[in-house]
């Protein structure tokens, strides 16, 4: 016997340790079906948290084209949120694309939801009450001499922290009462157009 090794011998056994490590670890897990061979991606788990997120973002869109998107990007919510905002539609995910952890978001049950609302409206029944403005209501007349001094005035930027914060909020009434008013001549004209209807 001698104690030499031959070349073939070595390259058989290089060819076997390819074969056995291309096996283990680079063969697909699961056999694969005809129907699920199309998508690639119709068993594999979506995470619902990052579905959520975008369809909070964005109500309108299919959550399964949600999810059909993040799963095509790696996940990213970012890459599916700029591809929305600039205007270019998700794709229809194949119908064999079916996550099964993907459900619809729960309805919101309508008694919690009312009694939310009506202990809101009940604190705050509008803007002019939570912000008590009712004493900065004024005629039509203080309106309009009132919106010709504001144009006149000059907008600058305030100095200091104080200042610019007294500035919003007196911005935020002055935008509060204006779409009071707004609302109100609105709602005049609307009651003399139908009192018009009424008289014809």
């Amino acid at each position: 016997m001698s104690d030499t090794i031959s070349l073939p011998s070595v390259l058989l056994f290089g060819v076997f340790i390819f074969f056995a490590i291309r096996y283990l670890f680079f063969s697909p897990r699961s056999s694969s079906s005809p129907s699920s061979a199309g998508s690639g991606s119709a068993g594999r788990r979506i995470d619902v948290s990052k579905v959520d997120q975008v369809s909070q973002m964005f109500p309108q869109l299919d959550r399964r084209a949600i999810a059909w998107d993040l799963s095509r990007n790696g996940g990213n919510v970012g890459a599916t949120t700029e591809r929305v905002l600039e205007g270019r539609d998700l794709e229809v995910p194949p119908p064999s694309f079916r996550p099964s952890n993907l459900n619809p978001p729960p309805a919101p049950s309508t008694t919690t939801s009312s009694r939310t609302a009506t202990a809101r409206a009940q604190k705050h029944p509008d803007l002019i009450s939570r912000y008590n403005l009712s004493s900065k209501l004024k005629t039509d007349e203080d309106e309009f001499e009132e919106e010709n001094q504001e144009k006149q005035k000059d907008k600058s930027w305030a100095t200091t922290k104080t200042e610019r914060a007294t500035l919003f909020a007196k911005r935020r009434e002055e935008m509060i009462l204006a779409a009071r008013r707004k609302m109100e001549v609105k709602q005049r004209r609307e009651e003399k157009g139908k009192a018009k209807e009424v008289l014809e």
